[in-house]
């Protein structure tokens, strides 16, 4: 905000007070010309209309703030109106009853509304542009209103003015009464209000400076208004008119608070861009130059065409051209962005490093991936070979004795190796699905026994499996019962005549039973010491019973949760 006045500002004070003295000049003028008189009075209403009128047209272009826009506006339309009723009731009705009388009244309409407008215009001081009061400060209007009521309806009840000399003699001698004071009460308590109000914002911050301008014009308004009380005759205080004073002096107010920078306005264009620190310029449509700043540059017409088209243009490396529409022409500005272009070399040199660290990072992790790879493969392996070793033992022990056997034990030999091969297939796969945390289903474990039965039939031993339970079971579960298959099949191999398995379920477990059909009376069965400790931990057990003279059951009890107890 700046405290001082610029020398526009000056020069218009300076017209608005010789035209006030004009018209008090006019308004002393008593020439025994009926003409020169009678025309005195509409020359002084053109003076004060026409300083009201252009004073409003300024506002209307120059205030940012619609509503503070609107309220001065208001302010200005009330003051307008003032002027225009005080020219009525002395010309042409001063000595027509009771019109004179009512013309003097309405002067009330704008002294209770002009310092209310006044009010909310201050309320909106230092707020954003679409900011209003709340609507619960519109609840002022009611007491406004009711108080132009009562003096514009005088004539009923006196409440405003009383005339001992009767009303016909009314302009003679008033006195006032409790509406009129009111009426003052209301106009000093929202003069005191905008005063406050105009006080906390005139503050400039981070300084200890006061915009001042705003209370001078107040002060002469209150020095004037006391004086007039005093001596209101034409060749004293009153050879202004108070009317066009107070509308003056308000009008003041508020310009000066636009013009040291209270009010926010869209003028002084030309000083803004001549500081500004961008190479800025104003131009029409065809791309004359009206406004610009000491760092603009001319502008090619061809460049200004493409402009126009495309928003922005980059001339070289370091800096860009922008153009954005206005009403009537463009606002170009030069922008430098060569920090920005450093800015972005920089990055595109970081990208290229990081592109290079994410690339060996890629190639870290690919080989870390191989080498997990391969000792998830070697564990896999190990704990494989290790699960089935005791066959792969068996398988070479049978290899070994294939060389001194004749055909027929060789024979028999080979379908045993064959048998185990079908078992070491099947139980690999299993712990491959174990460990790969793949569903292990009854009809995977049902595949293995099918594939060992195929091979046992190659030897000539009769088999039938019998699923009943569609039950789920684990892998852990899976693998142990079908290594208790192998177990009794690699038991009673040598004597199998027949092999019956049946796989089903009661309420608590799962029940692997096997029926041998042997070809001797006797058979080997299962050791009941069979991975003991295992079968201990799962709460399992093994039942081993001979049906008849060749006929041989052993059955498995596999709790269903197949957790350790």
């Amino acid at each position: 905000m700046m405290g001082k006045l610029n020398r526009k500002a000056i020069g218009m004070t300076a017209l608005v007070v010789f035209l006030l003295l004009v018209t008090g000049v006019l308004r002393l003028v008593n020439s025994e010309n009926y003409l020169i008189n009678i025309a005195c009075g509409p020359l002084i209403f053109a003076i004060y209309i026409s300083m009201l009128s252009i004073w409003s047209i300024s506002i209307w272009r120059r205030m940012m703030h619609s509503h503070i826009r609107g309220y001065l506006l208001g302010i200005a339309g009330l003051m307008l109106f003032w002027i225009f009723v005080r020219t009525l009731k002395y010309f042409p009705f001063n000595n027509i009853e009771p019109v004179n009388r009512w013309l003097w009244y309405c002067y009330y309409i704008s002294m209770i509304l002009i310092p209310l407008l006044s009010f909310f215009a201050a309320l909106c001081l230092g707020k954003p542009e679409n900011w209003r009061p709340r609507r619960s400060y519109n609840l002022l209007y009611i007491p406004g209103a009711i108080l132009i009521f009562g003096i514009l309806t005088n004539d009923l009840h006196q409440l405003a003015f009383g005339f001992p000399l009767g009303i016909e003699n009314w302009d003679s001698r008033y006195t006032y009464h409790i509406l009129y004071y009111l009426a003052v009460l209301w106009i000093a308590g929202l003069f005191l209000a905008v005063v406050w109000l105009l006080f906390k914002k005139s503050h400039i911050p981070h300084t200890k400076k006061w915009v001042w301008m705003p209370f001078v014009v107040m002060g002469i308004a209150i020095i004037y208004t006391v004086l007039y009380a005093i001596d209101n005759s034409k060749t004293g205080v009153g050879f202004i008119e108070m009317t066009a004073m107070l509308c003056t002096l308000t009008a003041g107010v508020w310009e000066s608070c636009i013009q040291t920078g209270l009010l926010p306005s869209n003028t002084k264009y030309e000083g803004f861009f001549d500081a500004s620190p961008l190479g800025a310029q104003i131009v029409d449509e065809k791309g004359k130059v009206y406004y610009s700043s000491k760092l603009s540059k001319p502008i090619a017409p061809n460049v200004f065409e493409e402009l126009k088209e495309t928003g922005f243009l980059q001339p070289d490396p370091n800096t860009q051209l922008h153009a954005s529409p206005i009403q009537g022409g463009y606002v170009i500005w030069r922008e430098d962005i060569s920090r920005i272009s450093l800015l972005i070399k920089e990055l595109q040199n970081t990208k290229t490093e990081l592109m290079d660290d994410v690339e060996l990072l890629k190639d870290e992790l690919g080989a870390k991936q191989r080498r997990l790879l391969v000792n998830e493969q070697n564990r896999l392996h190990d704990l494989t070979v290790l699960q089935i070793m005791p066959q792969i033992d068996k398988i070479k022990k049978y290899l070994d004795f294939q060389s001194q056997a004749g055909e027929q034990e060789k024979y028999k030999l080979l379908w045993k190796i064959n048998v185990l091969g079908a078992y070491i297939k099947r139980r690999s796969n299993l712990i491959l699905m174990a460990e790969g945390q793949e569903t292990v289903t009854i009809g995977d474990l049902a595949r293995c026994i099918e594939e060992s039965f195929e091979n046992l039939e190659s030897g000539g031993v009769t088999t039938d499996l019998s699923i009943e339970t569609t039950c789920d079971i684990t892998p852990k579960q899976a693998l142990l019962l079908y290594d208790f298959f192998e177990a009794v099949v690699e038991t009673a191999i040598s004597e199998l005549d027949s092999l019956s398995v049946t796989l089903k379920d009661s309420e608590k477990d799962f029940i692997l039973s096997i029926e041998i059909k042997s070809i001797m009376e006797q058979v080997s069965l299962l050791d009941k010491n069979w991975k003991s400790e295992e079968l201990a931990s799962l709460g399992s057990h093994i039942v081993c019973e001979a049906k008849d003279k060749s006929i041989f059951y052993t059955s498995i009890y596999l709790p269903k949760g197949g957790e350790a107890k």
